[in-house]
């Protein structure tokens, strides 16, 4: 993926460390958001809200999102995550 960049090529690309940093407070607050509504349509449907038939598709597509970044992410900071302990 050639539109992707990691922060070092930001930072050796010649841009601050200041954008890094907005760029990560920007993310946690989305990240933030994002559990927010997860809880919210949880709360929903766990009060028997049912979901449209586009939506389905749209949180299987958020999800298989997120699962790619996490992904792409796991391994980096050197925790070996339970799941991984028993099934290799």
């Amino acid at each position: 993926m050639e539109h992707v960049k990691s922060i070092s090529n930001f930072i050796n690309e010649g841009k601050s460390k200041d954008m890094v940093a907005e760029l990560n407070e920007m993310t946690l607050g989305q990240l933030e958001r994002i559990a927010d509504y997860a809880n919210m349509i949880k709360g929903r449907m766990l009060k028997g809200q049912q979901p449209e038939s586009w939506m389905y598709s749209q949180l299987t597509i958020a999800l298989e999102n997120l699962n790619s970044v996490h992904d792409a992410m796991d391994g980096v900071d050197g925790v070996v995550e339970v799941d991984k302990l028993y099934n290799p």
